[in-house]
């Protein structure tokens, strides 16, 4: 078994647990995300790499004979797919909370927000009702 398709393994778990800190993400949840993916990415990169080498003319196929590359790019493409999910995950939570802000009358969007102590919270004068259940 080549040491590019165990690391291709073992970075698709990583991104699995990502999945799931994903699914109820917190401050603290978004930064555990960060090592695995970084983890994936790099992986990714290598077997790229190691998929481009193996299709330059005059590549030997004996040098590469203990790597699957049919499998190697299977995983590839797992993690591409992996990854698309954790990006959509990520949209999800961002669109969360901006959501959530803008229920607390935060607008993140709005040109010239001042937050110096002398300025007036214009949110705190909300246009529409708040009504919380709980």
């Amino acid at each position: 078994m080549n040491t590019h398709l165990n690391a291709a393994r073992q970075a698709r778990k990583g991104l699995a647990k990502v999945k799931m800190e994903l699914l109820a993400p917190t401050q603290q949840s978004l930064a555990r995300c960060g090592p695995p993916l970084q983890a994936a990415i790099g992986c990714m990169e290598q077997i790229a790499a190691e998929i481009a080498k193996a299709r330059k003319p005059g590549w030997d196929a004996r040098q590469g004979a203990d790597i699957d590359h049919q499998n190697l790019r299977a995983e590839l493409f797992g993690l591409r797919g992996d990854l698309g999910d954790v990006n959509e995950l990520m949209r999800n939570a961002a669109r969360f909370y901006s959501g959530y802000a803008g229920l607390l009358g935060a607008d993140a969007q709005a040109p010239g927000v001042d937050y110096s102590p002398a300025a007036r919270l214009a949110s705190m004068s909300s246009e529409r009702p708040f009504l919380v259940h709980g």
